[in-house]
């Protein structure tokens, strides 16, 4: 891959701008014996991806306060596959091109407060489905998505920097949502569907005072389907895959000089709502809500840094995702209590 670009201003700093090209080619071959049942599957992979991209963006200063944002982003993906799967030979060569704007506006309030507003549209082209469980899935590919994003928010420093508040609310209207399913005979493959997601986040930080810092991430989402591109699983009405309803964490961070050296600790507890993995919200696919609790000490001293981390404390046993077909149905744990050391150095 190869990315060259231009950046500078104009007009004595009224104008600011980024152009360049992209480029990115990928040759790559996998061969995979597969035993289900006892009924062997031999299937060989050779797909090929080459890309190409022209983009820009032009910010227009209209006063010291307030800017204007103009780009576009001209992608070309062709992508072609030698394969086969169970002795039968798949061979076909795609080609998918979008054009993409974007458009931002951003006024700053104050020197601590920023507001924007943005639209943007986003491109991902088609492919091939390698977990196909026949050629038929095999030499049909998934078509492109396209992300139309809607976002608009507030980022502030408050209290004399001590108080950081950024506030987003988002809208992504999704045409041709790339989306794996079950296909419930040993094979996974990739459906398009449009869907809505939109919601609300938040990053707060508050330094208490120079050593203590405590801090929140969170969101809240709300999703649909709007409509089937393809119809191998019926999903109106139906959960969007990982998303859960809302989810957040809370933490802080404490230093202080110790010795030689600096000591540092601090915790962070997750709470995530529960959600399904899967298309077809299958109850295997079904994750619950889930409390992770995580810490750290670390002492820096010179050019040295040592660090003790522990995550799932609490040795909550949940899963992260499950999926079955036939009377094969497994679920991936989540990790239990973990810990890890580092030591590093800065030379």
């Amino acid at each position: 891959s190869q990315e060259v670009q231009l950046a500078g201003d104009f007009g004595s700093g009224r104008f600011d701008y980024v152009v360049g090209l992209y480029y990115f080619k990928e040759d790559s071959e996998q061969f995979l014996d597969t035993i289900t049942f006892f009924a062997p599957t031999e299937t060989a992979l050779l797909p090929k991806t080459e890309s190409y991209a022209a983009f820009g963006q032009l910010t227009y200063n209209v006063t010291d306060d307030f800017a204007v944002m103009l780009g576009g982003r001209q992608s070309i993906d062709k992508k072609e596959l030698v394969a086969s799967l169970g002795g039968v030979d798949v061979v076909r060569s795609d080609r998918w091109e979008r054009f993409t704007p974007k458009l931002g506006l951003q006024y700053k309030l104050n020197r601590d407060v920023l507001l924007y507003a943005s639209f943007s549209e986003g491109f991902k082209s088609g492919g091939y489905n390698g977990l196909a469980s026949n050629a038929a899935q095999l030499a049909l590919p998934f078509q492109p998505q396209i992300t139309r994003a809607y976002e608009a928010g507030i980022k502030s420093d408050l209290l004399d920097y001590t108080l950081r508040m950024n506030l987003s609310v988002f809208r992504n209207e999704i045409e041709g949502r790339q989306q794996v399913i079950n296909t419930g005979d040993g094979g996974f493959i990739n459906e398009n569907y449009d869907v809505r997601i939109q919601g609300l986040e938040a990053e707060l930080s508050w330094n208490v005072f120079r050593n203590l810092t405590l801090w929140l991430q969170g969101a809240l989402n709300d999703g649909k389907y709007t409509d089937l591109k393809t119809s191998l699983i019926g999903v109106l009405g139906d959960e969007i895959p990982s998303l859960p309803d809302y989810q957040y964490t809370i933490g802080f961070d404490y230093s202080t000089i110790a010795g030689s050296g600096t000591l540092s600790f601090g915790s962070d507890f997750m709470v995530r709502d529960q959600f399904y993995v899967d298309a077809g919200n299958t109850p295997i696919a079904w994750v619950p809500k889930q409390e992770l609790l995580g810490a750290y000490i670390g002492y820096e001293i010179d050019r040295w840094t040592f660090k003790l981390r522990g995550k799932n404390l609490t040795q909550t046993e949940s899963w992260q995702t499950g999926f079955g077909f036939s009377v094969v149905q497994p679920r991936i744990i989540i990790d239990p209590r973990t810990w890890m050391f580092t030591a590093s150095y800065k030379f």
